[in-house]
Parts: structure tokens; sequence; C-alpha cells
């Protein structure tokens, strides 16, 4: 049976459920909750520039937070410049001794939740990596 706000994968004589749009919803909604009780009021994550991640949760967090400002890192100069991208930091964690499980090459991330677990991106788009 088809889930409403899910969007059906056929993958062979499978069909996958993406869960990851409702997943960001509910997570973005809460965290932004717990985040605005805490006093904090800017969103950013490690979604790139190219992503629309970032701004599907700036969306939803503007439902319980209306002066949520958002943070994209990726298109700040500053932290380019200071941090490089992703290869770059992939390197810097392991020069530093962090036990970084993950190849630089092959560091997928996957956006995990209680509904299911799509691959995506790099972990080192978590910011407490």
């Amino acid at each position: 049976p088809r889930q409403p706000g899910a969007r059906q994968n056929p993958s062979g004589a499978l069909t996958s459920i993406n869960t990851t749009p409702r997943g960001r919803a509910v997570t973005g909604t809460m965290l932004v909750a717990a985040m605005k009780e805490d006093g904090v009021n800017i969103w950013g994550d490690g979604s790139t520039y190219k992503g629309n991640d970032i701004e599907r949760f700036y969306r939803y967090g503007l439902l319980t937070n209306a002066e949520l400002q958002i943070y994209k890192p990726w298109v700040d100069t500053d932290f380019i410049d200071e941090l490089g991208g992703r290869h770059e930091m992939s390197e810097f964690m392991i020069a530093c001794g962090f036990d970084y499980k993950m190849s630089v090459e092959k560091a997928y991330s996957t956006d995990s939740n209680m509904l299911g677990a799509p691959q995506e991106a790099k972990d080192l788009e978590c910011l407490n990596s």
C-alpha cells in the first residue's frame, strides 16, 4: 500500500519507500523547537550549496520558530578558506587522530530515522563530526 507523502522507489521486483521527506519534517521541526527553548535561532548544517536539504529544514523550522535564520557553510567563503571541502576535512580529521571509520573516497552518510535509512552524501555533513 502506498503511504501518503512517501515516494515509492521500484527496484526490480521490490519497491522501497523513501522516508527521508517525512523524517526530515519531523526531525527538523523537533530540533528547531528544542533550539528555540535554548535561545538558538540559527539553523546550519552540512548540506552542500548544491542541495536543497537546508532549505527544507529551514521551511519546516519556520513553522516552529518565526525568528529562525539560516547559515549555509558551503557558500561562506571564510568557512571554505579555513576548512576547505569534504576531501580536506576528511584528511584533517584523520591527521588529528579521529577514528574516522570511512575512507575519504567512500564517506557517505545515511539519513537514518525511525522510518528508514536512505544513503546520501558524506557523514561530514553532521556538525558534531
